[in-house]
Parts: structure tokens; sequence; C-alpha cells
């Protein structure tokens, strides 16, 4: 079986971490020998370990292509919460302050 990035980088942490290296000065000397960033080190680095613990790795989910109908989708689901509140707000501090404006009318379906 091969070995990836993230284990030859679990190892050559555990090992200076062994030698009595603090881990976070084996992340940043591990770093400038690989040119590779520190952050970059460290989710290698905790990336295995999780796998090691028994924990899934699952890569994120990501759509294809934003169409129209599916920026306005989330305009409208950032935005709900927001209103909701407002007009909760309105209801409570009475009729000086009225609810907001809808900025985004509901399109005929």
């Amino acid at each position: 079986m091969a070995v990836t990035k993230a284990q030859e980088v679990y190892d050559e942490v555990e090992k200076r971490i062994a030698a009595g290296t603090d881990k976070a000065d084996a992340f940043k000397q591990l770093a400038e020998e690989t040119g590779r960033p520190y952050d970059s080190v460290r989710g290698s680095y905790y990336s295995h370990k999780k796998k090691l613990e028994g924990g899934e790795s699952k890569p994120r989910t990501r759509r294809r292509e934003t169409t129209p109908d599916d920026a306005l989708a989330d305009a409208r689901a950032a935005l709900r919460p927001r209103r909701r509140h407002q007009r909760r707000r309105a209801r409570r501090l009475g009729p000086r302050h009225p609810p907001p404006r809808r900025y985004f009318p509901r399109m005929r379906e």
C-alpha cells in the first residue's frame, strides 16, 4: 500500500515529538524543510490522525455550476431569518417601527 503525504507528515512530526520537540515547533520545522505552508502541514497531520482514530474522511460536496435560480434561492435563504427577526421586533416595538420592505418580492411559480 502506498504511503500518503499525510502519513509521511504524521510520521515525521511524531518522530520529532518523540525526540522532545514541541508539536508546534515540529510543524514549523517541517514546513520550512518541505517548503509547504505551516497550516498545510498541520492539516495533513490532523487529517491522518483522524483517519488513524477511525474517523471518516469525506470530501466536501460541491455544486458543479451556480445557476441564477440557485443564486436566488441562496440569497432568499440568507435573508429569510433576518426578515423574521425584523417582523418580530416591529410587533414588539409597535406602529412607529414598521416591518421592513421586501427586497425580493415572491416570484410567480
